[in-house]
């Protein structure tokens, strides 16, 4: 393979790549490798029920995967080691699939406006103010001659960074975002 300005010399077969690639590219192939990778052994019959296929479909996916497989004495199916290394990388590109779909969704999204944005920083201002002011409660119900509030600028800032941190962490934005939507 070979790009502009470079030499590769890959000692990689690309069509052994390819058909490697492919038999891993059908659903019930991965069914089938994962199957034997959670169970460890499988005879022709367990597969045929845990994938609910016809014998003639499952034969022949079998045949197709025949490189990642070997049968025990008894006739069960399970994977070589090369079989286990598929299941790694399929495990791997399912991850990454995750992660792509993830991020086309987030590409997705529409942008909040200025405006809106602005409703939802005053919202979650306000809710923050008259938590903080809750903390402030006792201090002006004793007396307002010796009132000391000086630790009320942390506390706002603490509960700022709590309530940001985890509204935007388990519900993906903060009440005043979701309320100026």
């Amino acid at each position: 393979m070979k790009e502009k300005g470079q030499d590769f010399t890959l000692a990689v077969d690309e069509d052994n790549v390819t058909k490697i690639l492919s038999v891993l590219s059908h659903p019930i192939r991965r069914c089938i490798l994962n199957l034997l990778s959670e169970k460890g052994e499988c005879t022709f019959t367990d597969l045929l029920n845990a994938l609910q296929v016809d014998t003639g479909k499952l034969s022949f996916h079998l045949r197709t995967l025949q490189v990642f497989l070997e049968q025990t004495q008894m006739g069960k199916y399970r994977l070589n080691r090369t079989g286990e290394s598929a299941v790694r990388v399929i495990r791997d590109v399912e991850s990454w699939a995750e992660v792509a779909d993830l991020q086309r969704r987030g590409e997705q999204l529409l942008l909040a406006s200025f405006k809106s944005r602005v409703y939802g920083f005053l919202i979650d201002f306000a809710l923050i103010t008259m938590i903080t002011a809750l903390f402030a409660l006792p201090e002006l119900l004793v007396g307002l001659e010796n009132v000391d509030l000086t630790m009320l600028p942390f506390i706002a800032l603490a509960l700022l960074w709590g309530y940001s941190t985890l509204l935007e962490g388990f519900n993906g934005q903060t009440l005043g975002k979701e309320w100026s939507v």
